[in-house]
């Protein structure tokens, strides 16, 4: 409906909000007019029929110079006057012609004086009110004169209908008079509100897009574009814009829609974060342009109301980010690839973890790296009927800690295949000497930190006795009969060569009943921070956990105590390697 009375509407009309308003307002006085003057019609062809024509041709005049003054020239106060001026000559001579003061016409006569107070003036409203007044004073008296025929023997009924019908429309005519002064008064007080929001909005657009383009005129690689609703490109501002100026101008983008300037492919991938923005939502997103790579920030610019006024794209130039971001994924791809072989070499020596159960059939190993590669490490092996079985615990974990499990794996290898050592304490002597002196070798004149804690049983079932010596790490006993022991290692680890004096392991002997259980362990488990109260596990409640399930089946405790673990640890981060393995007699 509004692009229809656009049509009719002078080109200034339609740019300004508050001539538009009026002339809409003007547009539906005219049609209301036609709408008076069809009923006038049909009045008068009930009363002298020769006179349709004359209402009809009157009208299309009237109707006719109204619409194209409002189309060509669009000035409102003179058509005011205009209509006026028209409408006075048109039903002065309908009136002179059917009726005098009896004529329909008389009432619509007062109905061109609208158009004259809410376009014209007061002064011109009023001049009009007193001629059309006083023109419809001299058809009365005229009429009363009986100059035009008026037959005064005219039946009371008709005489009282016919006069029921004109009251009837000036009352009506006095209505729409009114109700349209009104609407005139609320239609000056919304425009001067919407001028209002109108400028306050423009201001508010303006200070926005001033505030952004004194961020970009220092912005960094980039450029800052300003949009309208329709994504049509408004302007561009910024480090980038600055650069190029000797071969782009803004003006040549000047009103373009993005999805020309950007092509229909690259558009597509950019128009969600445009709609977003048009949503009052702010989208981020990297795009890959000609060559380059950018970090892109859609937001939009609101006004007063709320409402979405324009988008603003920031763009910052990535390209030498982005190059060095990938030569980093590469890195790191290889690392990781690297990583993994490493993982693979260190699970190949450590062995099978299902290959203990061939040495002690009762029995688990709870392993849990914190990272790939792990710096806990356990070794199992035979020799001459002795059945071996180790728990270690490097220096660190990762990288460094793998280092070390490779070299005490190599070392253990060694020392019981080669040397036929099977006594724990021998076994840790002999372990000590090759770490310390591989350490020295490589860190010649410096004191050595690094080494491992570790446990080592041997058992001898021709003897049925079991033989422990530890570095640092305890063996936990939980005897058939209900009775636990804890049998502690000696207070130095293998390795590290700031003791100054020769390292002596105790060795410590038991006899073995059928169902004894023996525990080694590294202190991943019992360090480990979690509960509700973020607090290490402890050893305390560790030996007292072991003692709990080694009432279970040794592969259920095993299910159990890493079930124990994940609780406990929650959604902590694993702070060390853990390593438990259990045995059964």
């Amino acid at each position: 409906m509004e692009n229809f009375i656009k049509f009719f509407l002078h080109p200034k009309l339609r740019e300004d909000s508050e001539n538009f308003l009026k002339g809409r307002l003007f547009f539906t006085l005219l049609m209301i007019s036609v709408f008076l003057t069809i009923m006038l019609a049909f009045d008068v062809r009930r009363a002298m029929d020769n006179m349709v024509t004359y209402q009809l041709i009157f009208l299309v005049l009237s109707a006719t110079v109204g619409l194209l003054y409002l189309r060509l020239v669009g000035n409102l106060r003179t058509l005011g006057f205009l209509y006026a001026l028209i409408s006075w000559v048109g039903f002065s001579s309908i009136i002179a012609t059917t009726g005098g003061g009896n004529s329909p016409a008389i009432p619509s006569l007062l109905t061109s004086i609208i158009p004259a107070f809410i376009f014209g003036s007061r002064g011109v409203g009023t001049f009009w009110f007193i001629i059309n007044f006083l023109t419809a004073s001299i058809f009365i008296y005229m009429s009363r004169m009986e100059l035009y025929g008026f037959d005064m023997g005219m039946d009371p009924s008709k005489f009282f209908l016919k006069s029921a019908f004109h009251v009837g429309q000036i009352v009506f005519t006095t209505l729409v008079f009114v109700a349209y002064l009104k609407y005139n008064e609320l239609i000056k007080g919304n425009l001067k509100n919407v001028n209002f929001d109108l400028i306050e909005r423009e201001k508010q657009v303006k200070a926005s897009e001033e505030k952004f383009r004194a961020i970009a005129e220092n912005f960094p690689n980039g450029l800052i574009v300003i949009l309208d609703k329709d994504l049509n490109f408004i302007d561009a501002v910024g480090e980038a814009v600055n650069k190029a100026a000797d071969e782009i101008s803004n003006k040549e983008f000047l009103g373009l829609n993005m999805r020309e300037i950007l092509g229909d492919e690259e558009f597509k991938i950019r128009e969600p974060y445009y709609l977003s923005a048009l949503t009052g939502k702010t989208a981020v997103f990297e795009s890959f342009y000609e060559g380059d790579y950018y970090l892109n920030s859609v937001s939009p610019i609101m006004n007063l109301q709320g409402e979405v006024e324009r988008v603003l794209i920031a763009s910052q130039y990535i390209t030498d980010q982005k190059q060095n971001e990938l030569k980093l994924e590469q890195r790191n791809r290889i690392i990781g690839e690297s990583f993994t072989y490493a993982k693979r070499i260190q699970d190949g020596l450590l062995g099978n973890i299902s290959d203990l159960h061939d040495f002690f059939p009762n029995s688990f190993l709870y392993f849990q790296p914190k990272e790939l590669l792990s710096g806990d490490f356990y070794w199992f092996g035979e020799r001459d009927g002795k059945k071996i079985i180790i728990a270690a615990d490097c220096t660190g974990h990762g990288v460094p800690g793998a280092l070390m499990t490779m070299i005490g794996i190599n070392f253990l290898n060694e020392i019981v295949y080669t040397y036929g050592m099977t006594k724990p304490d021998l076994i840790l002597h002999q372990l000590d000497q090759k770490v310390t002196d591989a350490l020295i070798n490589q860190n010649k004149n410096e004191i050595v930190q690094d080494g491992m804690d570790i446990a080592v049983l041997t058992y001898d079932s021709a003897a049925n006795k079991m033989y422990f010596s530890g570095a640092m790490n305890p063996l936990f006993i939980c005897r058939k009969n209900g009775e636990n022991q804890r049998v502690k290692g000696c207070k130095f680890p293998i390795g590290s060569t700031h003791y100054g004096f020769e390292k002596y392991f105790e060795s410590h002997e038991f006899e073995v009943e059928y169902g004894d259980k023996f525990y080694i362990y590294s202190d991943g488990f019992q360090d480990q921070m979690g509960g509700h109260n973020g607090k290490k596990y402890k050893s305390t409640n560790f030996r007292e956990l072991l003692s709990v399930l080694s009432n279970e089946p040794m592969k259920k405790q095993g299910i159990l105590l890493e079930k124990s673990f994940i609780e406990w640890k929650s959604d902590r981060d694993q702070i060390d390697d853990v390593l438990v393995i259990g045995i059964e007699c």
